[in-house]
């Protein structure tokens, strides 16, 4: 059976068959638009491989089961369908075809593209994994397993239970990454008034995952399309090599705002990025769906890692810390007996327990609150790491849903592993 495989963006401008963004950016391209060069997966790409696992039954009915009597068996099915994926090696053909299309050494964005994501009605936004700086051959094919496996994680999971809308499949945009200086969103029509004539940016410096996760608080400006000025509501903290409110970029964004809004024949919201030669390229367009997202407030503290490391650090240090945090803190998980859907849910938290300012290193006590809370005991152990460090305050945890059985059977495991210490 031949697969619908499409070796340039230009060619996958079915959304039923290779998803809403690639289609929008096949849209994009073909319309002079610059965009990154990349290929995609189609949908019956993943389709084949569930099949060839055995698991093309389950997968048709995880979402259905949802809404019944018992979501934790369909939780439990998701989580089986999840690991097959992560774990099971692509097709022969599958591995030759991106072989000979990915050129070595270049870095690639492997991103979700599901069928009904990035639509008027809902987006999908953050449901899905995005893996980036993915190099080698081998890099790739496991980021295409991890974007599949993400269809049926408990974000995913946990949005469609409370919105009742599954994605049809899900096909996978790989696509060459952004060497940004600075990225951003802007939205063609400000959301928190759409009925003016006013186009509102968010930005920051590098690469911008953790602006469009929620992540970071970026930098906002308002474009007024009358006169061309810009209002600052939020300036960033340092000079950007890319200022988005220079005059000259203002114009740039204004005209990139109309020309998109025609093309698609309505607010768009769009992510952007300029590379360090000047360059814009547009990642991604989809109709604006909801008003700005109030970014979450994140508490930091420099109490203990300060003393550690006291001075600037470099960003291959900042990688080693980054990594080293989420493998000591994932490891006291398995060890005290989390459950291991529990610990991925927890995947982004583990992997922001330290992030970056002023090219010092900060504890992100948010999500290192949040992580503490997955154990029996949580709100104790908060108080204990804030009394043993030194850090301030109690920031609001997210929360993973667990059902009364999975409860149960997870305090039993950690406590018979506590009293076997």
């Amino acid at each position: 059976m031949k697969l619908q495989v499409a070796s340039a963006l230009r060619d996958a401008a079915d959304p039923a068959v290779y998803g809403a963004k690639a289609a929008n950016l096949a849209r994009l391209q073909a319309a002079g638009v610059p965009t990154l060069p990349g290929l995609v997966l189609g949908v019956d790409v993943l389709r084949r491989q569930v099949e060839r696992l055995g698991l093309a039954a389950a997968a048709d009915a995880v979402f259905a089961r949802l809404g019944r009597a018992d979501p934790e068996a369909a939780r439990s099915e998701a989580y089986r369908i999840r690991e097959a994926l992560l774990t099971a090696a692509l097709e022969p053909e599958r591995t030759a075809t991106l072989q000979a299309r990915l050129n070595p050494g270049t870095a690639y964005a492997v991103r979700s593209s599901a069928p009904g994501e990035d639509g008027r009605d809902a987006s999908l936004a953050g449901q899905f994994d995005t893996v980036l700086h993915c190099q080698s051959l081998d890099e790739v094919a496991v980021a295409v397993r991890r974007v599949w496996a993400s269809l049926f994680g408990e974000r995913l999971l946990q949005y469609v239970q409370h919105r009742g809308r599954a994605p049809q499949g899900m096909a996978v945009l790989i696509q060459r990454q952004a060497l940004a200086a600075v990225s951003g969103v802007l939205f063609t029509r400000d959301p928190r008034q759409p009925e003016s004539d006013s186009v509102l940016v968010e930005y920051c410096a590098g690469l911008g995952e953790g602006l469009v996760s929620g992540q970071l608080t970026p930098a906002r400006l308002t474009l007024h399309r009358d006169d061309g000025r810009a209002v600052r509501e939020r300036p960033h903290d340092r000079n950007l090599p890319w200022d988005p409110g220079a005059p000259a970029h203002r114009r740039i964004l204004l005209a990139l705002a109309d020309r998109i809004e025609t093309l698609f024949d309505g607010p768009q919201d769009i992510e952007w990025s300029v590379d360090a030669a000047g360059d814009l390229y547009l990642l991604q367009a989809r109709p604006i769906t909801a008003g700005v997202p109030e970014r979450p407030t994140v508490a930091w503290t420099n109490a203990n890692i300060a003393e550690n490391f006291p001075d600037p650090v470099c960003p291959l240090l900042r990688s080693f810390v980054t990594h080293g945090y989420a493998a000591y803190f994932r490891g006291l998980g398995r060890a005290f007996g989390i459950s291991p859907r529990r610990l991925e849910a927890m995947n982004e938290p583990l992997e922001q327990l330290v992030g970056c300012h002023g090219g010092r290193l900060y504890s992100n006590l948010t999500n290192i609150h949040t992580v503490l809370h997955l154990a029996p005991g949580g709100p104790w152990l908060a108080r204990f790491f804030n009394q043993f460090t030194g850090a301030r305050g109690f920031p609001v945890p997210a929360r993973v849903a667990q059902g009364r059985i999975e409860a149960l059977l997870e305090r039993l495991n950690v406590a018979a592993r506590v009293c076997s210490c």
